[in-house]
């Protein structure tokens, strides 16, 4: 990411909540030994509010990526330019550079399980069914 003040490339960081240094979740090996059964509930709630904040900013996450996703398929492969037979995606760099991201961001959007070639399928099939030049 760039910044607009004065143009140096700024390296976004991780949130704490993803990077596996939750400050939500209580520490696990204190609480395996302890016996005392309102120090295991109150665990358990800081684990259900960790996982629920979890769940809520990774959802937020997929919105945004699916708007993404929108955006790349509507607004750059089907954007015409002055003349309605041009794309944006002028230069065969340039369609296989957005056919990776575009396949990347359909991939992401499959969950951790991964999307099976569904992403890279899909964007193959946008450049086909739209007719975007692909420089032969």
């Amino acid at each position: 990411m760039t910044n607009p003040n004065n143009g140096e490339t700024v390296k976004m960081t991780i949130p704490e909540l993803l990077d596996g240094t939750n400050p939500y979740a209580p520490d696990v090996a204190t609480v395996a030994e302890s016996t005392d059964s309102g120090e295991l509930l109150s665990t358990a709630r800081k684990l259900s509010a960790a996982l629920d904040r979890s769940a809520d900013y990774g959802l937020t996450l997929w919105k945004q990526l699916e708007v993404v996703a929108t955006y790349l398929r509507e607004d750059i492969a089907h954007a015409r330019v002055s003349d309605e037979r041009a794309t944006l995606l002028q230069t065969e760099q340039q369609r296989r550079r957005w056919q990776q991201v575009y396949s990347e961001v359909l991939s992401a959007l499959a969950g951790p399980g991964g999307d099976s070639g569904y992403g890279e399928q899909q964007a193959r099939l946008e450049m086909q069914n739209h007719a975007l030049p692909t420089g032969r």
